[in-house]
């Protein structure tokens, strides 16, 4: 578990804008250990658009205990959904950031891109995503505060960005069968420096809920290493329940 010595302003009292503004003093690690930083986080939202929901935020990430590591985030993320009929609806998100040295950071300007393109039907979504993480093999695009487990693949084979980048490619299912929510997501990783096969990832997840208060689930992360240098073969399982 990872938290956060921060406070946190919301506000909506604009028709359609939602402003989020965070100020961090310190990262509780999941390792135990502890982070000081002086950092702004910056987040605005409108929802009044037809085509979707606009996003734009800046986080600029100052760290005391090692400032060379400070960096700032500037990007924009448009999500939204177009319905086809009474039981299709089309889904998208295009989003563009840019990541540089900030304070006394010490990185080079690198980018972020995602674009994904999918489907809801009757209860099923599917939809095929591209996300890049641009990387020099010096320097790549980082989310040092993220829960990053939910993104590159549930193997944590790539925590932390690669130097060289990251190119995912992934397809995504969710749906229901017999009252369970099903997931699947197979990923295709490569760098964004010199292209080099970073291996292939699928991941399985089966969660039941019953009596209202009670989840029990099966999750399963099988990662085939490729080309890249550390990466070995991983195979993860879980059993876990949950009572609310």
């Amino acid at each position: 578990h990872q938290s956060f010595d921060a406070f946190t302003v919301s506000n909506t009292s604009i028709k359609d804008v939602k402003v989020n503004y965070a100020y961090i003093n310190k990262i509780n690690t999941i390792l135990g250990g502890s982070v000081d930083m002086d950092s702004h986080l910056v987040n605005l939202q409108y929802t009044g658009l037809p085509i979707g929901k606009l996003e734009g935020y800046g986080y600029f990430l100052d760290y005391e205990d090692k400032p060379a590591s400070s960096s700032q985030t500037i990007g924009l993320r448009l999500s939204g959904g177009q319905k086809v009929n009474d039981d299709l609806k089309v889904i998208y998100t295009a989003e563009l950031a840019t990541q540089d040295d900030y304070q006394d950071g010490t990185m080079t300007d690198q980018a972020y891109y995602l674009a994904e393109l999918g489907g809801k039907y009757k209860g099923w979504l599917a939809k095929f995503s591209y996300e890049m993480q641009e990387g020099d093999g010096t320097n790549s695009f980082k989310t040092p505060l993220g829960t990053n487990h939910a993104f590159q693949g549930w193997a944590d084979t790539f925590l932390s960005t690669p130097a060289e980048g990251l190119e995912d490619m992934y397809f995504t299912v969710v749906g229901k069968v017999l009252g369970a929510k099903v997931v699947a997501v197979y990923h295709d990783f490569e760098t964004d420096e010199g292209g080099i096969d970073a291996g292939d990832e699928l991941d399985l997840l089966v969660a039941k809920k019953f009596m209202k208060h009670y989840t029990v689930g099966l999750k399963y992360a099988d990662y085939d290493a490729g080309d890249l240098a550390g990466k070995v073969d991983t195979q993860k399982f879980w059993v876990f329940g949950q009572v609310k």
